[in-house]
């Protein structure tokens, strides 16, 4: 649910990627009228790879595959073996053990490791791999409702590596990959791993966990203005019933909320460290946050 469990969302307005979009659908459409057509939908193992995965959007790589005809989980791990710097897994059910290993055998090579996976990924092998990290670099989600993010974050810290970002539908199961219809996107850009960083965080951060440290590499990427301030600065409890919490090690000099259309719904002006907001007037839904005029955060109003 987009109001009670965490979750990420990303719009993304190109016609390429919608039109690949589109194709797949229409395969288990089985047309491309408004009409359905049973006796040629393809579904699950029956599908076949449309080849339809690279794009160029806003100057990012970006890469679409879907389950299980895409051998998408490949591309996961091919992604986790480029992390030089830090990696970050947030994801609702894990137990592919080779995504696993591999995240770990990062981790022991010195890449700055954290992960929180869903207590649903509980009892396995994989979680096992993943809780092996240690208490300071993993959380289990344990709360109402449930940690349903499916992402990978790589390299957020290291401009001159990769950063990159996995997310989509697919857990990192076997079913979600073998089986079900799902789909991930791969996306090559330091300000997207940035602001999922920021998301990362403020959920790790707000589970309890002990705050990350900025780690080296060519340089933190990042969104403007101070990137180290926007980085530590942390908001809670997410989600929020009556009032939402922002601590900053620099000065807060405005705060905005919006709707997930854009739509600004109050804004404040403050010349403190912390801030305690009064969000009870707000319907229960996702909301962005922006903090000195930074790139928005996520919060849920419950």
């Amino acid at each position: 649910m987009m109001y009670k469990d965490y979750n990420n969302v990303l719009f993304i307005q190109d016609s390429a990627l919608a039109n690949a979009y589109t194709q797949e659908f229409n395969m288990m459409w089985g047309s491309t009228t408004a009409t359905p057509n049973a006796s040629l939908a393809k579904f699950g193992t029956e599908k076949t790879d449309l080849g339809l995965h690279s794009f160029v959007i806003g100057g990012k790589s970006v890469y679409l595959y879907f389950s299980p005809s895409d051998g998408s989980n490949s591309q996961i791990v091919n992604a986790i073996e480029t992390a030089n710097t830090d990696l970050y897994l947030g994801m609702y059910d894990l137990t592919e053990a080779t995504n696993a290993y591999d995240i770990s055998a990062k981790n022991s090579a010195g890449v700055y490791t954290h992960a929180i996976l869903d207590q649903y990924s509980n009892p396995g092998s994989a979680y096992t791999t993943i809780a092996g990290l240690g208490p300071s670099n993993f959380i289990e989600y344990t709360g109402a409702y449930i940690y349903h993010n499916k992402m990978l974050i790589v390299d957020p810290s290291d401009t001159c590596s990769d950063p990159q970002v996995e997310t989509g539908s697919e857990n990192w199961t076997s079913s979600g990959t073998s089986d079900n219809d799902e789909n991930i996107l791969i996306i090559h850009s330091d300000t997207l791993a940035n602001i999922y960083y920021q998301s990362f965080y403020q959920d790790f951060v707000g589970l309890g966990g002990t705050a990350l440290r900025l780690v080296g590499g060519c340089g933190t990427t990042g969104i403007p203005a101070a990137p180290q301030t926007v980085l530590k600065t942390v908001i809670y409890p997410n989600p929020a019933s009556n009032e939402l919490n922002i601590s900053s090690p620099g000065i807060i000099t405005s705060v905005t909320i919006s709707s997930l259309l854009g739509q600004t719904l109050c804004s404040h002006e403050y010349n403190t460290e912390h801030v305690n907001l009064d969000v009870s007037g707000l319907p229960a839904g996702v909301y962005f946050i922006k903090i000195n005029g930074t790139e928005a955060m996520k919060f849920l109003k419950q």
